[in-house]
């Protein structure tokens, strides 16, 4: 019988401890999807800077091959 009362003791805890395991993994995942949300945003903040360039660039061809 103690092994009965220990087991439930055991699964009590083993409970608990599941829910804070999956607390610690859902707050890992939630930073884990803000980071790439930051580079996703850092990303198209650099593709739109290189499409900027590529148009002045273009631009300036178009300008020079006119002359």
């Amino acid at each position: 019988m103690g092994d009965g009362s220990n087991g439930q003791s055991s699964g009590y805890h083993s409970s608990a401890e599941d829910g804070s395991t999956l607390q610690q993994q859902l707050s890992a995942v939630e930073v884990e999807n803000q980071l790439l949300r930051n580079e996703v945003a850092s990303l198209n903040q650099e593709m739109q800077s290189v499409i900027r360039r590529m148009q002045s660039s273009n631009e300036g061809i178009r300008i020079a091959s006119c002359s």
